[in-house]
């Protein structure tokens, strides 16, 4: 007889208490808490910090060293591609670059680590024994989501702030830096929709599976066939917006949007950037309200009804 019938088969109180998803959150961050993957996720990000830090200082320094010589250093330095912070490179654009890069990273943690969030527990015969306690799946899933999201947001929040009170302080005066707010509200939006997309993701296709590995190929599979497939419809219909069909070109085009970043980098022209910005965002709901009801349906049919 299974352990739930022995003990909450005949409960019929409350489906959900306060907090009930926390316990979940907490045992699925516990893979991302290891030394070795917050070593390499965390180091990824300060060496990007050191980059910026070093630019800033040196760029500081050339404006107050040798000002009438900045004109001159720009032009070469857009020859040569090279950004410079104040000249041709924004801090709408460089937040952009770093969340971009930054997109790509935490893709390579969830990766590493949550693979088996859901598909343990499958697995090991446990949603039976969760479901017969006072937790609904909507308690689960919010706990399993959170899980993920809380390492990526927590690093990707600090260093954005971070990036921004250097910038503020080099370059800005107190009312200039009061009016680029907005710009570190949606820089934190933007973030939060790319741990949102990655969260989902993985639990939909760890929901999927039984075993991690299968969790894990479902997940590359579907990063790296959705912008190959959206790369070929555009190329093949010359419509830009067939880009909304990959998430992470929805994304791209979603957070230069919100946050004004510039169309050009360095100098080079984004292709990516061409998708509408109700398609991209449309596109990234969708997606999220996919993979959610992916999720629960894979969910719902093990819950214990009364």
């Amino acid at each position: 007889m299974p352990i739930y019938e022995q003990s909450f088969r005949h409960y019929d109180g409350p489906r959900s208490i306060r907090r009930m998803w926390w316990p979940v959150a907490w045992q699925t961050m516990r893979p991302m808490l290891k030394p070795k993957p917050l070593w390499l996720f965390g180091s990824a990000h300060l060496i990007f910090l050191v980059v910026v830090s070093v630019s800033f200082f040196v760029t500081a320094k050339l404006k107050e060293i040798a000002p009438e010589q900045i004109e001159a250093a720009t032009k070469v330095a857009q020859a040569v591609e090279v950004p410079i912070f104040g000249t041709n490179l924004s801090l709408a654009t460089l937040l952009y670059v770093y969340l971009d890069v930054s997109f790509f990273i935490m893709l390579l943690l969830v990766l590493a680590t949550v693979g088996s969030c859901i598909s343990s527990d499958r697995q090991n015969m446990a949603l039976p024994l969760y479901f017969s306690r006072p937790l609904g799946v909507t308690d689960y899933i919010l706990g399993k989501i959170t899980g993920i999201i809380l390492i990526p947001l927590g690093f990707g929040t600090a260093a954005i702030f971070i990036i921004f009170i250097q910038a503020a302080a080099y370059f800005y005066s107190l009312p200039q830096a009061l009016e680029q707010i907005p710009l570190l509200v949606t820089s934190v939006v933007a973030l939060f929709s790319a741990c949102l997309l990655a969260s989902v993701s993985m639990a939909a296709f760890s929901s999927m599976a039984k075993t991690a590995r299968t969790a894990n190929g479902l997940f590359i599979a579907f990063w790296m066939l959705s912008g190959t497939v959206a790369g070929m419809l555009r190329q093949s219909t010359g419509q830009a917006s067939w880009g909304a069909f990959s998430p992470r070109m929805a994304w791209r085009n979603f957070a230069q949007d919100i946050m004004g970043a510039e169309t050009q980098r360095f100098g080079r022209s984004s292709d990516f950037l061409e998708i509408s910005t109700t398609a991209a965002t449309i596109s990234i709901v969708l997606y999220i309200l996919l993979f959610l009801y992916i999720t629960r349906r894979n969910l719902k049919v093990v819950e214990v009804v009364k």
